[in-house]
């Protein structure tokens, strides 16, 4: 849907001062650049928002999961269970698994149904936006239990909340709560 980011030209280009000067950033101090937002069209008479990060903010994300994905993928749950993305990490820069598809979740489905004569209905939903609505500190909790690198989970926490604005809005929340703490203990003198 997105034009391909000229920069994934430049980063190939220059990639051996470019990982250089993405070696001496502090990740906990990161600041995430702009993404692109827009609406794609989903089936027939549906959208779905579709973001494309700053390839910058790509790349340090991509490896903060290569380092810990091996944790995170040791305690999900069974390939037939959960149908989703699943960490392989090759050599070659390779995160996911390219064996999972969807046609394999449709196909673990029709097993399911098929083996059970009570069922006479099939749900099924596709979770689109879910993303700005999931509890941060459930998904940081989450990460804490599923690895022992600290630094790796509060450094993904940093640019989960950057690409979702929470980061902005929670410290300008603190910053009017305490000016205005501030202002009411003037008062009180």
């Amino acid at each position: 849907m997105f034009p391909l980011p000229f920069e994934y030209e430049a980063i190939r280009h220059d990639w051996t001062n470019l990982r250089g000067f993405l070696e001496t950033q502090d990740v906990l101090k990161w600041i995430v650049r702009p993404h692109r937002t827009m609406l794609s069209p989903k089936a027939r008479h549906g959208f779905r928002v579709i973001t494309q990060l700053d390839p910058l903010d790509f790349l340090i994300y991509a490896a903060l999961i290569k380092e810990i994905g091996n944790d995170l993928e040791a305690i999900r749950t069974s390939r037939d269970t959960v149908f989703s993305f699943r960490t392989l990490i090759t050599p070659n820069g390779q995160l996911f698994d390219p064996s999972i598809r969807f046609e394999d979740f449709r196909e673990r489905s029709r097993e399911i149904v098929g083996s059970d004569g009570a069922i006479s209905h099939v749900v099924l939903t596709d979770i689109a936006d879910f993303y700005p609505r999931i509890y941060s500190h459930r998904l940081q909790g989450a990460l804490d239990s599923a690895t022992a690198s600290a630094s790796h989970v509060t450094a993904i926490m940093h640019l989960l909340s950057g690409w979702n604005g929470t980061e902005s809005l929670r410290n300008s929340r603190w910053k009017r709560s305490v000016s205005s703490a501030c202002r009411s203990s003037d008062r009180g003198r």
